[in-house]
């Protein structure tokens, strides 16, 4: 959460686990948090760390979220700026269907990451083809990100999708699949 520190947005964090999805509980807790114009940080609470009850990782939880709310945009965060192509530099956009992105990929995690770049890859690409929801990788860490970077997203998802400005990596979201 220390990433959006700087913009002006205000934030709730959201503990949760695998009974509160099947609840739809945290359904509620999100409509609430959205209604009180905060937005929503939701992480598995690792507090409960009995395999029963704990998500698998972060990513999945939040692109679970994402479908279930019917989310108008995902943002995963990771140690790096989104994914990097060959020349080193973050591809902007993907456009639906594009594989293409894969051969990028490192078998390589974070030291405290369970998830990896594959895994938001794929579940990225999983909600803007199949979702339509539009789903961005970019770093959590202060060096990514710019000063209005949320606040673009919330408030311009129209410049962002006609490819006037990136965030991180952003998977385009196939427009047959909105609705």
């Amino acid at each position: 959460m220390n990433a959006w520190l700087s913009c002006d947005e205000q934030c709730t964090q959201i503990l949760t686990h695998r009974p509160d999805l099947r609840l739809g509980h945290i359904i509620d807790v999100i409509r609430t948090t959205l209604a009180k114009n905060e937005l929503p940080i939701v992480n598995g609470n690792d507090a409960a760390n009995i395999s029963e009850l704990k998500y698998t990782d972060n990513d999945n939880l939040s692109t679970r979220i994402a479908a279930m709310i019917r989310a108008s945009w995902h943002i995963s965060l990771t140690s790096t700026g989104g994914i990097q192509g060959e020349n080193g530099k973050v591809i902007s956009f993907i456009q639906p269907g594009d594989g293409k992105w894969l051969q990028f990929i490192r078998h390589e995690q974070s030291k405290n990451g369970r998830g990896g770049m594959r895994r938001k890859g794929r579940l990225s690409a999983w909600l803007a083809d199949k979702k339509g929801i539009p789903a961005s990788i970019t770093g959590g860490k202060e060096q990514f990100l710019e000063q209005r970077t949320i606040e673009d997203i919330l408030l311009n998802t129209d410049t962002l999708l006609r490819g006037q400005r990136s965030v991180g990596t952003t998977f385009l979201p196939n427009i047959l699949q909105q609705s």
